[in-house]
C-alpha cells in the first residue's frame, strides 16, 4: 500500500526536520559541559555546530529555555546546503523576536506555524511576509543595518554570492503575484509523481502510512483527518476560520531541469510530502494533560499540541519564565502565570509589552553553504564545538576531520530516519548502522559504551537504558578524545593538513615542510566592512571623474564655440557673420578629413608593423581563405608564372571515336485477341491438331 523503499517522499529540498525540537543544553552531556571555555565576559561559552537543522527549531527551543540553566553564552554555528533554507531560518528568527507591542503571543504562534508547514496561508500572513521581505533585502546587503536591526545574527561568514542569492529569494517573496508560485498545481503534481497508479487510492495510502508507520514510532497523536488533509492539500495547520488561498512562497526552491537536452532553471516544490511538519512540535509536550487518551484515542490533535508548544516557547523567550496554560482568575479572565520557584524571575509587564525581545547571551552565526568539510582548515574553529548536530540528510559530512573542530568530550547528535514512512525497517536500521560507523570513524562512540569496547557488545546491557535518555528520532554519541584541564585550548591540537596551492611552483616543498598556519590579522566581519568601504570610495571616485569630464567638456565648448551675439547687427553684418561661420566650417571639415587620413594611415602602419613582428618571431599568421573554383592551367600559371607553357586540357588530347548507330529490328506484334478467336471452337482445335501433326512429320 505504501511506497516503502523508494525514498521519493523525502524530497530533494528539506523544509523541516524529521525529529522533535530539542533543548540542546539539556541534551549536551555533562562531560561536554565540563570542558567549555570562558568568554571575554567571564561566562562559560557553549559552542554548538548545527549541520542541516533546516528550520531552526533547535535554535529557538534552546534560546527560549536558556533561562532554565546556569547563565552561559551560547554560540550557534549553522551550516546548510541551500540558500532557501537560510532565508526561512532568518524569517523564523525575526518572527520569534518580534516585540509584543507589534504582534501578540497568539498571533505570533499562528503565523509561525502557517509559515512553517502550510502550502497556503491567510492574507494577513502573506502581508506580513511581504513586509519582512522588504526589510530582509536590506538586511542581506547592508551589514550596518543588520547589526542594528538584528544584532543576535552574524552573517559575516556568508559569501557575496550567497548574499546575492538571498536577495533574489527575498525579492521573489516580495512579488505579489500568486501565479508566480502555483503551489496547488505543484503539490498535486508532486503527489501524482510519488503515488503513481495508486493516486486514486491516496486516502488509503495515507491511512496506512499513518497507522502502520508513524503511530508505531511514537507519533500516535497525529489523527487521520489532519494528516490526510495535509497529504492532499499541503495545509497542515488550520488555526482560524479563515480562507487559506495565498501560496506560501517560502516553500519554493530552484532546481536545474533538462529540457530538449539543455539544463534550464525552474522553481517549484520539491519538499516532503510523506511525513509532514507535525513531528517538530506536535508529538511531545511538557503539559501531560494534552497527551491524555479517551478510549485509546488521543484527546488532542497534533495541531493543538503544536500550537501549545510554540506558544509556550515564545512566552518563555519574552517573559523568561515557564508557561502555564491560561486558567480562570478571580475576575473571570484567562491569564498565564509563571511557575513558582523558577530560577528566573519574570520581567515586569511594561518591559514585556513595550520593549523588544532580547535573547540574552546568544549569538547565531551563518556559515557558508556546504562548508563543513573546510572548517578544520580554519584556525578559529580548531577544537571549538562542544556539541555537534547532524541531520539525516547531511551525515555524509561526518568525516574523520571532524575531530579537529570538536572540543574534548564533545557531544554528537545525529538525526535518524525514524519518521520516514517510505523506508523499510531494514533500510532504517542500515541508516543507523551507517551513521554509527561514520561517527566512529570521526572518533565518536555511542553514549554509555565504555571506551575501547564495540557498541554491539553493550547493545543489550541493562545500564544503557538508564544512562542514556531517550530522544525520539535522534542518536546520541560521545567523542573519544581525552579531556584536558584547560578545555579546548589545552594540550596539543592535531596538525592541520596543508592547503594545496594550485598556482604555486613550490607546492611540493610547501607540503613536505612543517607548516604553521598564522592567525588572520583581521576578522571576516572587518574584511566585509573594508570591502564595503572600498566600494563606496570607488563609487565616489567614479562620480567625481564623471563630473570632471562634464566640466572639461563645457570648458572646451565655451572656449572654441563662444555664444553668438546677434542683437543690434545689421543685414550686412549678419551676412558677414554667416560667411565667417561658413569659412570656419570649411576649415573644420578640412581638419576632420586630414585627421581621418592620418588615422587610416596610422592603422595601416600598425598592421604592417604587427605583420613584421610576426615574421620576426617566426610565426605565420594564416590569412582569411575562401573556397574558389580554379582550373589546372590557372593553378599552374599562378605557381610557375611565365614558365608554364604546356596546356593541361586533357579533353583536347583525347581521340575522337565515331560509333555507327545500329537500328534494332522491330517485330510486328499482332493483336492477341485475333489469335484467341482463331483458336477457339472446333476450328481452333483442328488447327492445333494440324499444326502438331505437321511438326511431328
Amino acid at each position: 500500500m505504501t511506497a516503502a523503499g523508494t525514498g521519493t517522499g523525502f524530497g530533494t529540498t528539506t523544509w523541516w526536520g524529521f525529529s522533535p525540537a530539542l533543548d540542546l543544553q539539556k541534551e549536551c552531556l555533562e562531560a561536554s559541559l565540563d570542558h567549555v571555555c570562558q568568554s571575554e565576559e567571564g561566562l562559560s561559552e557553549l559552542n554548538i555546530l548545527l549541520v542541516g537543522s533546516v528550520d531552526g527549531r533547535h535554535v529557538l527551543k534552546t534560546m527560549c529555555q536558556a533561562h532554565r540553566w546556569p547563565q552561559r553564552k551560547i554560540n550557534f554555528y549553522i551550516v546548510e546546503n541551500n540558500p532557501e533554507v537560510l532565508a526561512r531560518q532568518l524569517l523564523f528568527l525575526s518572527l520569534a523576536l518580534e516585540p509584543q507591542e507589534k504582534m501578540g503571543l497568539q498571533e505570533k504562534s499562528e503565523t509561525f506555524l502557517e509559515l512553517l508547514g502550510n502550502s497556503l496561508m491567510r492574507s494577513p500572513t502573506a502581508t506580513y511576509l511581504q513586509e519582512k521581505s522588504d526589510i530582509f533585502i536590506r538586511l542581506a546587503t547592508d551589514p550596518d543595518f543588520q547589526q542594528c536591526y538584528l544584532p543576535v545574527l552574524d552573517m559575516a561568514g556568508l559569501k557575496f554570492k550567497e548574499r546575492d542569492q538571498l536577495e533574489g529569494i527575498f525579492r521573489f517573496w516580495l512579488h505579489p503575484d500568486p501565479q508566480a508560485f502555483p503551489i496547488v498545481r505543484l503539490w498535486d503534481l508532486r503527489v501524482r509523481q510519488y503515488l503513481g497508479t495508486r493516486y486514486d487510492t491516496r486516502n488509503g495510502v495515507s491511512d496506512w502510512d499513518l497507522n502502520m508507520k508513524l503511530h508505531e514510532q511514537g507519533a500516535s497523536v497525529i489523527n487521520i483527518r489532519e494528516y490526510t488533509r495535509w497529504r492532499d492539500t499541503g495545509v497542515a495547520f488550520e488555526l482560524r476560520e479563515g480562507i487559506y488561498d495565498t501560496p506560501n512562497k517560502t516553500l519554493a526552491s530552484g532546481r536545474l531541469l533538462r529540457l530538449n537536452g539543455d539544463r534550464v532553471p525552474a522553481r517549484g516544490y520539491w519538499g516532503d510530502i510523506a511525513t509532514g511538519p507535525y513531528i517538530l512540535f506536535g508529538i511531545e509536550t511538557e503539559e501531560q494533560s494534552l497527551l491524555k487518551t479517551i478510549n485509546g484515542v488521543p484527546s488532542k490533535s497534533a495541531q493543538e499540541i503544536s500550537l501549545h508548544n510554540v506558544t509556550a516557547m515564545f512566552h518563555e523567550l519574552a517573559a523568561r519564565a515557564r508557561y502555564i496554560p491560561p486558567g480562570p482568575d478571580p475576575k473571570g479572565d484567562s491569564v498565564a502565570t509563571p511557575v513558582p520557584g523558577d530560577a528566573s524571575q519574570p520581567q515586569e509587564q511594561s518591559q514585556l509589552v513595550h520593549g523588544p525581545i532580547s535573547p540574552g547571551d546568544v549569538q547565531i552565526h551563518f556559515l557558508p553553504l556546504n562548508s563543513t568539510p573546510q572548517l578544520h582548515c580554519k584556525n578559529q574553529y580548531q577544537r571549538l564545538f562542544n556539541l555537534l548536530y547532524f541531520s539525516c540528510s547531511m551525515i555524509h559530512d561526518l568525516t574523520p576531520e571532524l575531530q579537529l573542530v570538536s572540543a574534548p568530550s564533545a557531544t554528537l547528535i545525529v538525526e535518524l530516519t525514524t519518521f520516514l514512512p517510505d523506508l523499510h525497517k531494514d533500510q532504517a536500521n542500515a541508516f543507523t548502522s551507517r551513521a554509527t560507523a561514520l561517527a566512529a570513524g570521526a572518533g565518536f562512540q555511542p553514549h554509555g559504551v565504555p571506551s575501547g569496547q564495540h557498541p554491539a557488545a553493550c547493545r543489550d546491557a541493562p545500564h544503557l537504558a538508564s544512562s542514556s535518555p531517550t530522544v525520539l528520532g535522534t542518536l546520541k554519541l560521545l567523542v573519544l578524545t581525552q579531556p584536558t584541564q584547560h578545555g579546548r585550548r589545552g594540550g596539543s591540537n592535531p596538525a592541520v593538513p596543508p592547503l594545496r596551492r594550485k598556482s604555486s611552483a613550490n607546492y611540493r616543498a610547501y607540503a613536505i615542510e612543517p607548516h604553521i598556519k598564522r592567525k588572520p590579522k583581521i576578522t571576516a566581519s572587518r574584511k566585509l566592512q573594508l570591502k564595503t568601504l572600498m566600494l563606496q570610495v570607488a563609487k565616489q571616485d567614479l562620480e567625481q571623474e564623471e563630473g570632471e569630464r562634464a566640466q572639461e567638456k563645457e570648458r572646451f565648448l565655451s572656449e572654441h564655440c563662444p555664444p553668438l551675439t546677434l542683437a543690434g547687427l545689421s543685414l550686412a553684418e549678419l551676412q558677414e557673420l554667416c560667411r565667417e561661420l561658413h569659412a570656419r566650417v570649411d576649415r573644420v571639415d578640412e581638419e576632420r578629413y586630414d585627421t581621418e587620413v592620418r588615422v587610416s594611415k596610422s592603422i595601416n602602419e600598425i598592421e604592417d608593423l604587427n605583420q613584421k613582428i610576426f615574421d620576426l618571431r617566426g610565426k605565420f599568421k594564416r590569412p582569411a581563405l575562401r573556397r574558389v573554383r580554379i582550373s589546372a592551367d590557372a593553378m599552374m600559371q599562378a605557381l610557375l608564372g611565365s614558365k608554364h607553357k604546356v596546356s593541361l586540357d586533357l579533353r583536347a588530347n583525347l581521340k575522337q571515336v565515331k560509333k555507327d548507330d545500329t537500328e534494332k529490328e522491330n517485330r510486328e506484334v499482332g493483336d492477341w485477341r485475333k489469335n484467341i478467336d482463331a483458336l477457339s471452337g472446333m476450328e481452333g482445335r483442328k488447327k492445333k491438331f494440324e499444326t502438331s501433326g505437321a511438326g511431328q512429320a
